[in-house]
């Protein structure tokens, strides 16, 4: 009998490491990630049989994860497990959220158990990714409260973002696209699903790749320096960039935002 593949994808390494020891015990075959982002790069990469998947985590969050697995042809029919500590009525609050189960987070061996049997009802044949999900281990849950806080936050932040005329790029430390608001699509004339985890500089024509390049290195090298502006001319309409440096917070980790306006 195949080994089921299982790709868990959460930003809370001690969950990550005992779920996934427990899960190869029983005799699945277990990847990690740590955030949304790796968790992107390791679907494309080697599509798993089964993801296991946060909502609140950094860089790429699990609703948004969710959307792009469905918008890729050569992903879209993988069964999501989404296993959190929110509220179902915060769930809907996501949208986009497509998944074939739902696992409470708890106590580890009630929570190993309820992601043991949420496995074996997906292994059940027959499959499909358009299913309704079954739920385990709501009964009387009760969310962490500073959970709910954060998707407010979230949420909030991310409908402002969307709904600015200008364009805006979230780019981590390392120089990867982590969001892209639809001003920005629609600048640079590319999807977000297929954008975030690419590298910035690869998302824009290739005459405007230096100038961006160097101001990432000044930023990068100068973090409590200005804003770096660059013109963009390779796009369809000439661009004003301003690349701004954004420390650490938090848990948060530290990157880049990109505002772009019609020169």
């Amino acid at each position: 009998m195949k080994q089921l593949r299982v790709l868990i994808v959460d930003n809370d390494r001690f969950v990550v490491e005992a779920v996934g020891d427990i899960l190869a015990e029983a005799g699945y075959l277990v990847r990690k990630a740590y955030d949304g982002l790796e968790g992107l790069r390791a679907l494309r990469r080697e599509p798993p049989d089964v993801l296991i998947l946060d909502l609140i985590m950094p860089k790429v969050d699990g609703g948004r994860l969710c959307r792009y697995l469905r918008q890729d042809r050569r992903l879209r029919h993988i069964p999501v497990i989404i296993f959190s500590g929110l509220a179902a009525r915060d769930m809907g609050e996501l949208g986009g959220l497509d998944a074939q189960a739902y696992v409470a987070k708890g106590p580890l061996p009630i929570v190993s158990e309820n992601l043991l049997k949420a496995l074996k009802t997906l292994a059940a044949p027959p499959q499909d990714a358009e299913g309704t999900g079954v739920v385990f281990g709501y009964e009387g849950f009760r969310p962490r409260q500073v959970v709910t806080e954060l998707l407010v936050v979230k949420r909030h932040h991310e409908h402002l973002l969307r709904h600015l005329e200008e364009g805006v790029v979230e780019v981590d430390a390392a120089g990867a696209a982590t969001f892209l608001n639809p001003s920005a699509e629609a600048f640079l004339g590319v999807a977000e699903a297929g954008a975030v985890g690419k590298a910035l500089v690869d998302l824009l024509p290739e005459a405007d790749q230096r100038p961006v390049r160097d101001a990432l290195d000044v930023l990068g090298k100068d973090e409590g320096g200005g804003p770096r502006h660059v013109t963009l001319r390779g796009t369809p309409r000439p661009l004003e960039a301003a690349l701004h440096y954004l420390p650490p917070e938090g848990t948060q980790p530290g990157g880049y935002i990109l505002i772009l306006r019609e020169a």
